[in-house]
């Protein structure tokens, strides 16, 4: 098994009022089902929500924290570049097992 780790600085992204790096590590055998994509959408939603937690939490901008969790997921599934990932994240039925 591969694992395959996505790093990017969250300065990058357009609203974030921040300097950090985010991280996240998949399994490639996870975008061959959608059960193993769930799995992963759920993790990388869970750590941007730790990690924009984290950011955040001294200024206490609520609208600025669903931000950054939206723009890490989507620059994350960006980066993964995966265009059964990208449907099933839009609800479409990705061609997967």
């Amino acid at each position: 098994m591969k694992k395959t780790t996505l790093a990017f600085t969250a300065a990058l992204l357009t609203s974030s009022a921040f300097a950090g790096d985010f991280a996240f590590s998949y399994e490639n055998e996870e975008l061959l089902s959608k059960s193993g994509m769930t799995h992963l959408v759920d993790r990388l939603e869970s750590e941007a929500r730790a990690y924009c937690s984290d950011e955040y939490r001294s200024v206490r901008d609520l609208a600025g924290k669903a931000d950054c969790i939206n723009e890490v997921i989507t620059a994350a599934i960006d980066q993964i570049d995966n265009r059964e990932l990208v449907a099933f994240v839009e609800g479409q039925d990705p061609n997967v097992g």
